[in-house]
């Protein structure tokens, strides 16, 4: 079977162009080679902070996996203070690890709950927008967090202020008043974000990771 090369880079056409080699080669498309390196890495104005805490593991991958913290979709307020502070982390940290969700999708059977008993806590158009996209292929159909799901940026947060929270573990926090403070300074100040969201990553790189945690 004939394989399709992947285009070299622009660096390795001058290294070749010079006469060396480039160290690494083709790769196949479809080989884990390849795959490695078409891994999706976070864009926007903090994606350079994010890999920066991410370290040599910076894909979106490790990220989401690293502060997911076995966090059930169906958790409210009160029940995830509890379960960030067992493990250390206080009400700040907690909402800034949440942001994570600026990343990826969430499947329709972690929400589809919240579309039938909290449909008041949802904005109507996003409502019937959801509604409308699981009624098409049912629980294994996806939606994503947030507009900027490739981009890690602070409209996770600016989504919660505009009731647009997909699952109920998001809508949760902009009903606290302590939480709602940090959305709305988060929303506010992106730098911010970045920073206490670091932090907590720190935290978690030094041994409270809550990856044990089941949700």
């Amino acid at each position: 079977m004939t394989g399709v090369l992947v285009r070299p880079s622009g660096r390795d056409l001058i290294r070749r162009e010079q006469g060396g080699r480039t160290g690494r080669g083709d790769a196949v498309r479809g080989s884990p080679c390849s795959r490695r390196r078409r891994r999706p890495r976070p864009r926007g104005p903090g994606a350079a902070r994010l890999r920066g805490v991410a370290g040599v593991a910076g894909s979106t991958r490790w990220v989401r996996s690293r502060s997911r913290v076995g966090r059930s979709p169906f958790l409210n307020a009160s029940a995830l203070i509890s379960l960030f502070g067992t493990h250390g982390f206080n009400v700040q940290d907690m909402v800034a690890l949440s942001g994570v969700h600026t990343l990826g999708v969430a499947h329709c059977l972690s929400f589809t709950p919240r579309l039938k008993f909290e449909a008041a806590t949802l904005d109507a158009g996003f409502a019937s927008s959801l509604a409308a996209t699981c009624s098409k292929g049912g629980d294994s159909v996806t939606a994503t967090f947030d507009r900027t799901s490739t981009a890690f940026d602070d409209v996770y947060f600016k989504e919660l202020q505009q009731r647009r929270g997909l699952l109920s573990s998001d809508r949760t926090l902009f009903e606290s008043p302590e939480m709602q403070r940090l959305v709305n300074m988060f929303a506010m100040n992106q730098g911010h974000f970045f920073y206490v969201f670091q932090q907590g990553m720190g935290k978690m790189g030094a041994g409270k990771s809550l990856s044990s945690v089941q949700g």
